[in-house]
C-alpha cells in the first residue's frame, strides 16, 4: 500500500475533510438555522419569488405579482439561480434540497480548485498544514442558506480551470468554454458582467505579445452577446436598456449613502439621502429615474472623491481580512439589536469605546475571530508568494490576481467576508500554488 509522509496529503483527503465540514454545517442548518438569511428583507426573498414567477408565469421578476409592478424588480436578479431553484423544486419543494445541492456544489468547487492547483504546479499531494485553507466559515454558512454565492462560485472556478488550460496551451476550445462559463456567471450575479473589460485587455495583450492569434478576439462576442441579450430583454420589459437594476440600487443606498455618512456625519447624511430619495421618487418614468440616480450619485461621489477613494481602499483591505462575523451572527441567530460594528464604535467613541464593544463579544466569537484573522493573514502571505513565484506562468499569475482584484475593487466600501465567497476557490488556488511552488521535490513526493 502506498504511504504518505508528513508532506504528502493527497487530494482526496482535502475533499474528504471538505465533505465532513459541509455535512456537519448542513446538519446543523437543518435543525437550527433560518434558511432564508434575514427573511423577509433578504436576497432569499428575491430569489424565491423569481423562481416562483419563472415556474408559474415564465417571467423574470423577483417581486410579488399580487402587488403593484415595480420595473426595478425585473432586472434586480438575473435568472440562473432562480432557474436552479425551480429545477430542484421539480424534485422536491423542500428548501433542504437546495441546501444539499449547494453543499455538493461547494465540494465540487474544492475539487475544481485542487485541479487548478494541479494544472498550475503539477503537484498531486500537499503538506498537511495546507489543510488550513479549508478554514473559511463564510463558505459553509452561505452554502446552507438560500443565497446564490456558492452556485455562482461554481461557474467562476469552473471557468478559471478552462482559463488556466487556455493560458497554458492557447487552446481555442478552452477559451470558448471559459467565455460560456463567464456568461453563466453573469446570468447568476450581475457583478460579473463588467469582467468583459479585463477579459478584453488580457486577450489584447496576449495578441500583442504574439501569444495567440488576433482571431481569438472574436470570442469576446460570447460574453458581449450575453450582456446585450439580457439588457435587450430588460429594455423590452422596462423601457430602459440595462443589465441589472441592482447596480443603481447599491450605488444609491450603499456607495453614496456610506460616502455621505463618512464625509458629513450620520445626521446630515441621512437628511441628504432623504432629500435624494424624495427627489427621485417624484420621477414616474423608470428609465428617467435610473439615469437621474446615476447622475446624482456620480456627482456626489465625485464631490467627495477623496473620501470615497479612502473608503474604497479600506473596502479592498476588508475584502481580504474580514472574518465574516456578521455571517456567523446571522447564521447562529446571535446578532444583537442595533449593532453597528467595530468601525462605527471606533469612529464614534475612540479606542475606549471600541474596546468596550469588542470585550462584550461571547467567547465563541472571540475564538472564531482570532482563528479567522490568523488564517486570513496566512492567506495574504500565500498570495504574496504566488505573485513572486517565477516558476508559475506569468500569464496565469496575472489572470488569477486580476480576477481576485476585480472582485475586491468592485465590491468597494461594501466589502466583507461574504463577498469573498465567490472568489475564494481562486484565492485558495493561488495560496496553495504559492506555498508549494518553491518546495523541494522530496517534500512533495510519496515515501
Amino acid at each position: 500500500m502506498k504511504k504518505y509522509g508528513v508532506y504528502n496529503i493527497p487530494i482526496r483527503l482535502f475533499i474528504l475533510i471538505g465533505f465532513v465540514i459541509h455535512a456537519v454545517v448542513f446538519v446543523y442548518a437543518c435543525y437550527e438555522v433560518n434558511l432564508y438569511y434575514g427573511w423577509p428583507l433578504s436576497d432569499a426573498t428575491d430569489y424565491l419569488r423569481l423562481a416562483e414567477n419563472l415556474r408559474v408565469h415564465g417571467l423574470m421578476y423577483c417581486g410579488d405579482l399580487n402587488e403593484p409592478f415595480l420595473p426595478a424588480l425585473v432586472s434586480r436578479r438575473p435568472p440562473f439561480y432562480g432557474l436552479f431553484i425551480t429545477m430542484l423544486r421539480f424534485i422536491s419543494s423542500s428548501p433542504y434540497l437546495i441546501l444539499a445541492a449547494q453543499n455538493l456544489l461547494g465540494l465540487l468547487n474544492v475539487w475544481l480548485m485542487l485541479l487548478c492547483v494541479r494544472k498550475i504546479t503539477g503537484v498531486k499531494q500537499f503538506p498537511w498544514w495546507l489543510l488550513v485553507i479549508l478554514w473559511f466559515p463564510s463558505q459553509y454558512i452561505l452554502a446552507n442558506v438560500i443565497m446564490s454565492e456558492v452556485f455562482f462560485q461554481t461557474w467562476l472556478i469552473w471557468g478559471l480551470y478552462h482559463g488556466i488550460c487556455f493560458l497554458k496551451t492557447s487552446s481555442t476550445r478552452h477559451l470558448v468554454i471559459w467565455q460560456l462559463l463567464i456568461v453563466a456567471a453573469m446570468l447568476t450575479k450581475p457583478i460579473m458582467y463588467l469582467f468583459v473589460i479585463p477579459m478584453m485587455v488580457l486577450l489584447a495583450v496576449m495578441i500583442w505579445k504574439k501569444k495567440v492569434r488576433p482571431v481569438v478576439m472574436v470570442v469576446i462576442l460570447i460574453p458581449l452577446s450575453g450582456i446585450i441579450s439580457l439588457s435587450a430583454y430588460n429594455f423590452k420589459q422596462t423601457g430602459y436598456f440595462h443589465f441589472s437594476s441592482i447596480q443603481n440600487f447599491n450605488l444609491l443606498n450603499y456607495n453614496t449613502a456610506y460616502t455621505l455618512r463618512e464625509a458629513l456625519g450620520p445626521d446630515p447624511a441621512d437628511s441628504v439621502m432623504n432629500e435624494l430619495h424624495n427627489r427621485l421618487d417624484t420621477i414616474p418614468d423608470f428609465a428617467t429615474r435610473e439615469r437621474a440616480t446615476q447622475r446624482i450619485c456620480t456627482a456626489n461621489l465625485y464631490r467627495y472623491k477623496w473620501t470615497y477613494l479612502r473608503m474604497e481602499v479600506q473596502g479592498i483591505i476588508k475584502f481580504f481580512i474580514d472574518p465574516g462575523r456578521w455571517d456567523l451572527y446571522d447564521f447562529m441567530g446571535m446578532r444583537p439589536q442595533n449593532d453597528h460594528g467595530m468601525a462605527w464604535h471606533f469612529r464614534r467613541e475612540g479606542v475606549s469605546g471600541w474596546w468596550r464593544y469588542v470585550s462584550s463579544f461571547p467567547l465563541l466569537v472571540w475564538m472564531y475571530m482570532i482563528i479567522t484573522y490568523a488564517v486570513n493573514f496566512w492567506i495574504i502571505f500565500g498570495l504574496m508568494r504566488f505573485t513572486r513565484a517565477t516558476d508559475i506562468s506569468p500569464w496565469i499569475r496575472v489572470c488569477l490576481v486580476t480576477v481576485t482584484l476585480y472582485f475586491a475593487s468592485i465590491t468597494g466600501p461594501l466589502a466583507s467576508g461574504r463577498f469573498r465567497v465567490p472568489v475564494y476557490p481562486v484565492i485558495a488556488c493561488m495560496v496553495l500554488s504559492g506555498y508549494v511552488s518553491r518546495m523541494k521535490p522530496k517534500q512533495l513526493n510519496a515515501l
